[in-house]
């Protein structure tokens, strides 16, 4: 017997591949506050669709969802470098700063992308991104909080690729002045 699991979804890519979407409709995503995620394996994707739907069904019930923070997501990067030591040797002026950088990066969208930067899976930003990061800060915000922006993030990077959380660092060797 095939169980159907609640908002999992299997979509097709350009290239022919399927993928696995977790796609609740639009009230459970207010509700609960998630959005559509996609997964290249149907066990990632039918666990988190899983949670998704017990945490909306606790949500009804009128108990605070508890969902978690992805671990392999950007926002689950930062989360694991805000336990390290690297953060905690931080002086609380300097954690207020990296805090704000950090929110900047997190909230914006690269580009034309539907996503804030905190949704996409930590390998899988590139260089690419890293500059495109850039240049919507510098327009959004200013060219300061750009360069500090990217400052932080390369930082992050490089104590993620050191504990093994990826496997390279794309804010490095981007050719900034003042970096």
């Amino acid at each position: 017997m095939i169980m159907k699991v609640k908002y999992l979804q299997i979509r097709e890519r350009a290239n022919g591949r399927n993928v696995f979407a977790v796609s609740p409709p639009k009230y459970v995503q207010d509700a609960i506050d998630v959005g559509y995620e996609q997964y290249d394996n149907k066990k990632d994707a039918t666990n988190r669709a899983i949670e998704v739907a017990d945490a909306f069904k606790q949500h009804k019930k009128g108990h605070k969802p508890d969902i978690s923070i992805k671990q392999d997501t950007v926002e689950g990067l930062v989360s694991f470098y805000q336990s390290t030591n690297e953060w905690s040797k931080l002086k609380d002026n300097t954690k207020a700063l990296y805090t704000l950088m950090i929110r900047t990066a997190l909230d914006t969208r690269i580009g034309e992308s539907k996503i804030l930067l905190k949704d996409y899976l930590a390998r899988t930003i590139t260089p690419t991104h890293a500059d495109r990061l850039y240049d919507t800060i510098t327009k959004d915000v200013s060219r300061h909080r750009a360069v500090h922006t990217v400052k932080v993030l390369r930082k992050i990077w490089f104590v993620g690729k050191r504990h093994s959380k990826v496997q390279s660092n794309p804010f490095e060797k981007m050719g900034l002045k003042g970096l």
